[in-house]
């Protein structure tokens, strides 16, 4: 079961005027341009959940001297941009990342990251997961990282800490113990299924600000109105974070049905074409 205290803290960033996104999923069963770091995707795979819906993915390391050796994976593409949040410039900064993941080696997970700035500096966060070891066929857990410049370090390059951050190129997750750019040469594998990403926003910037949920608690029927009529996707998510249901229309008021969902706490993922929203609610 995922940890309720995480999808809380999401709750409450949100309500913050932070406009929480959700990024890698791998359910169209694609990697979603995560690869080793050098650029490859052999030994990495996107593999079905136990329960038949779900997905994730999976790079299996051999040990070796190379990038299939390395228990690291890379995004260049979807993380890019500024992570400052200190730079006045920066209103649209990325603040947070929680990860998904699952230990089925016989090691624990030191799992940092590292992010590669325009001018070159590479940066690795300071405190890696400290988690006990998740045997084979353990709990899924989540793993926050606050993209705060206090929490990074330079390993390579002349660039500051705050220059590097507004300008991001490339994304890294490592699994080292030891402050490094690189991930240990282990036999192993790294297992991910969703990675969040929140973007700070101000109030007045946020397009999704406005967007109402009622009645909370809700019965029968969930409304979600927004301001302007509007095309979403809207899909709910109980709190082991499975999703329950789904569903996508053009309307400034949607209508959810809850009548096959059981009583009990949810969250309504709300996407639009102007950002992404999480919002809890109760139905009974």
């Amino acid at each position: 079961m995922r940890t309720i205290l995480s999808l809380c803290t999401l709750i409450f960033y949100c309500q913050l005027g932070m406009a929480q996104s959700f990024n890698s999923d791998f359910q169209d069963g694609t990697l979603q341009n995560w690869t080793n770091t050098d650029g490859t995707t052999t030994t990495m795979s996107v593999e079905d959940g136990d329960d038949g819906v779900s997905k994730h993915l999976k790079k299996v390391s051999d040990g070796s001297n190379g990038a299939t050796g390395e228990l690291a994976i890379k995004n260049v593409i979807d993380y890019n941009g500024n992570y400052d949040c200190d730079d006045p410039s920066g209103i649209n900064c990325l603040g947070w990342v929680e990860i998904y993941l699952k230990n089925e080696n016989s090691f624990d997970i030191n799992l940092r990251m590292g992010v590669v700035g325009a001018n070159g500096t590479k940066l690795v966060s300071n405190v890696a997961n400290q988690s006990l070891n998740y045997p084979e066929g353990s709990q899924w857990f989540f793993y926050d990282i606050a993209l705060d410049p206090s929490q990074f370090t330079v390993v390579e390059g002349s660039g500051t800490i705050s220059e590097t951050l507004q300008d991001v190129v490339e994304m890294r997750l490592i699994q080292n113990e030891e402050l490094s750019f690189e991930g240990v040469y282990a036999s192993g594998n790294m297992i991910i299924d969703n990675i969040f990403y929140i973007f700070l926003l101000s109030s007045n910037d946020n397009p999704l600000t406005n967007v109402s949920l009622y009645p909370n608690p809700a019965t029968h029927t969930l409304h979600i109105k927004f301001p302007t009529i509007t095309a979403s996707d809207i899909e709910i998510y109980d709190l082991s974070g499975k999703r329950v249901q789904a569903q996508t229309g053009t309307t400034n008021i949607a209508a959810v049905d809850l009548s096959r969902l059981s009583n009990g706490i949810y969250f309504a993922k709300i996407s639009t074409n102007g950002g992404t929203t999480l919002k809890k609610f109760l139905k009974k």
